[in-house]
Parts: C-alpha cells; sequence; structure tokens
C-alpha cells in the first residue's frame, strides 16, 4: 500500500485514525454528507464527497481479548488490528497471542529480532500452500512473483465478451474448489 500511496501521491487524499461516525445521501446537492470525528483530537467535523465507499473491513470493530491481568502489564502491548509501526521488538522478550493475524503477520517479523517470543495460540490456524488457487500463475509463468496483470488485449475482450469473462471466472473458481474439495 506504501508503494502504491507514494508513486501514486495519494497521501494527500488520505486521512489516518479518522472514523466516520455517519453518513447520509442528499438528493438535492447529489452528494454524501459525512460527520467524521479525528480520533487523535476527539472532534467531529463535516465533509461531502461525490462518492462513498463503505470499506471499513473486520479489524474495525476489535476487542482485546479476554486474559486476566492484561491490561495490568506495565510493558507496551498493543492490539494487531492498531499495530504501533514504531514498537521496535530488537532484544525484547515478547509474548504473542493469537494465531491469526498476529502469528502469521507478527510473528514472523519479530522472530528475527526480538531476544525471546513466547507464543500463545488457543486453536490452530490453516494456511493456504503457495499453490492454492494458482494455476492462472502457473500458466502465466508467473508463481515466483505471486501475481500478475491481466494484458490490455485480456482487459478488451473481457469488456466486449462478457462469455469469456465468466468462463475465465468458473475457472479460477473451478481451480479453488479443486484444491479444496479433491475428487474421489
Amino acid at each position: 500500500m506504501r508503494t502504491v500511496t507514494e508513486k501514486y501521491k495519494l497521501r494527500r487524499y488520505i486521512k489516518l485514525r479518522h472514523q466516520v461516525v455517519g453518513a447520509w445521501w442528499k438528493e438535492d446537492q447529489g452528494q454524501w454528507h459525512l460527520q467524521i470525528r479525528d480520533l487523535e483530537k476527539d472532534e467531529v467535523f463535516s465533509d461531502y464527497a461525490d462518492f462513498f465507499i463503505l470499506g471499513y473491513g473486520i479489524v474495525n470493530f476489535w476487542e482485546w481479548p479476554k486474559i486476566q491481568g492484561l491490561h495490568d502489564f506495565k510493558g507496551p502491548y498493543m492490539h494487531s488490528a492498531a499495530y504501533d509501526e514504531s514498537f521496535d521488538a530488537t532484544g525484547k522478550t515478547i509474548a504473542l497471542v493469537g494465531g491469526g493475524s498476529s502469528g502469521i503477520q507478527i510473528l514472523p517479523e519479530i522472530r528475527k529480532v526480538a531476544k525471546k517470543v513466547y507464543h500463545y495460540a488457543k486453536t490452530p490456524n490453516w494456511c493456504a500452500p503457495v499453490d492454492f488457487g494458482a494455476s492462472e500463475l502457473i500458466k502465466r509463468g508467473k508463481i515466483a512473483e505471486g501475481n500478475f496483470n491481466y494484458s490490455e488485449e485480456e482487459k478488451e475482450l473481457f469488456t466486449k465478451d462478457p462469455k469469456v469473462l465468466h468462463d475465465h471466472r468458473l475457472e479460477v473458481e473451478e481451480s479453488l474448489a479443486t484444491f479444496m474439495f479433491p475428487k474421489a
């Protein structure tokens, strides 16, 4: 995200640590009226938008786990949904709770620099193997990169012939379903 933000100079349009607390469509103006809270100043202000895309994701409504004594801890602690990127794990002994994003995204990075990491996970997690749903990557010789872009010709074909796009989507879905539910 940072790379795209920097490449296209988008940072000036992005507000971090803000929360939309209300949104109303104003028919007479043809715009959305927004009430926004600045979480750092704890101030609410109004803004208007031609487009309003609700993309809040599940991590916007996170809760602390119910662990006795958690909030009595005197050192720094944080939730993966509100991770403090300024935190330096170098040389520290860390207790990491959780097998979701904590175990999959945070653990591999902090274990490189931490003195010791204790990892507590209530239930096991499942990670898809590298080739999960990768038939398109393999076909295009892009498995090492892990992604690809459709060519302009392909995009044009998908636009002009919805059946080609539909068939392609079915092919991708089939590769995922076959992996998850192999035929006996």
